[in-house]
């Protein structure tokens, strides 16, 4: 397991706070806009790393189920 130190405290690599549903439904609605994953991860305050993973987890024919996606994950 891979530990970064920032500022004084420890955290695991790739563990960051989880989606809100605002986010799902941002990232929907970007998605419903034809935006690319970098303007939606902009828009939000995410690393567009986070809105493609977002995408391939709960997204369905490029449309993402954000209730289902937030109540799921």
């Amino acid at each position: 397991m891979m530990i970064l130190v920032i500022g004084e405290r420890n955290r695991v690599a790739g563990r960051g706070r989880p989606l809100e549903l605002m986010e799902r439904e941002a990232i929907a609605l970007g998605i419903k806009k034809k935006m690319s994953y970098r303007e939606i991860g902009d828009s939000i305050g995410r690393d567009h790393s986070v809105v493609s993973r977002e995408i391939k987890r709960n997204g369905v024919r490029g449309e993402l189920l954000g209730v289902a996606g937030s109540v799921l994950g």
